[in-house]
């Protein structure tokens, strides 16, 4: 059904881990992103540099094989004042969240153990 999140494999991160049940989602390899395809087709791996900028990289010739796949094409995180956690390549952790005037920012924050 549409909004259900689907998780197939965290590599080394058990589905009860602690920062899954904070509403966060983690990403702890530098190389790694999100991934999410375009109503076309297209894959995109979107992803914070080392600013803290969010940066998206079209994936031309690949079809992800999804961490977690979120079957209506969505990742709900439906949760007030959950955020997305994602670590640069520097091993810098950014938290991504919309702000309350609808404004999406990142800031620095430790990296979840």
């Amino acid at each position: 059904p549409d909004g259900e999140i689907v998780v197939e494999s965290l590599t080394e991160i058990p589905a009860n881990h602690e920062n899954l049940k904070r509403s966060n989602l983690y990403i702890d390899n530098s190389t790694k992103g999100l991934v999410y395809t375009t109503s076309l087709g297209k894959n995109f791996r979107m992803q914070v540099n080392d600013s803290g900028n969010i940066t998206n990289t079209y994936i031309e010739g690949i079809a992800p094989t999804p961490n977690l796949n979120a079957q209506s094409r969505n990742v709900i995180i439906n949760s007030v004042g959950s955020s997305l956690i994602m670590k640069s390549q520097d091993g810098t952790c950014w938290k991504i969240n919309v702000d309350m005037d609808n404004v999406l920012e990142s800031k620095t924050v430790n990296c979840p153990n």
